[in-house]
């Protein structure tokens, strides 16, 4: 990756996000959820254990997914980036890594994406690594990998909150 990031806004960097039809980065509106969360907010479903669980799943049937101490690890690094950029703001240093410029498909970055739409950043800084790699977390994965009806509720209700002000 080049040592100068573009930069991105943010709206843009959502809608390319869109695959098929729909939205194909539910993940960034867990991480939302879980900075709510964090920053006080109550819903009704845990977002400490959604977080932790779609960890989990995304990390799959290894001997990593199921080790508590490293998804913790997951969570004290994610609790440590939200403290940052709410005390010191966001590190334009820290870039996004898309697929390529054209695509601008999320490749590494779902948590820098939360992080700036909650505290309303307008563009945020990217790279790209020229290929045509799409991971695919939309709201069917989520239903395929188990998550409740309450839990898929709720992450829908995040997705408005999330987005509302970027449309």
């Amino acid at each position: 990756m080049s040592s100068t990031p573009k930069f991105v806004n943010i709206k843009e960097l959502i809608d390319k996000q869109i695959v098929d039809g729909y939205f194909n980065r539910v993940d960034i509106i867990v991480r939302y959820m879980y900075i709510e969360f964090f920053l006080g907010q109550t819903h009704k479903v845990d977002p400490y254990e959604l977080y932790k669980k779609m960890c989990i799943r995304r990390l799959g049937n290894t001997q990593h997914a199921n080790n508590e101490d490293k998804v913790m690890t997951f969570v004290m690094n994610y609790n440590s980036l939200i403290e940052s950029v709410y005390q010191n703001g966001f590190y334009h240093s820290s870039s996004i890594l898309l697929n390529n410029e054209s695509d601008k498909k999320l490749i590494d970055g779902s948590h820098r994406i939360a992080v700036g739409l909650f505290f309303g950043l307008k563009e945020l800084p990217v790279e790209y690594d020229n290929s045509n790699r799409v991971y695919k977390y939309g709201f069917d994965w989520f239903s395929e990998n188990n998550f409740s009806q309450v839990e898929m509720s709720e992450i829908e209700n995040c997705y408005g909150r999330a987005l509302g002000d970027l449309y």
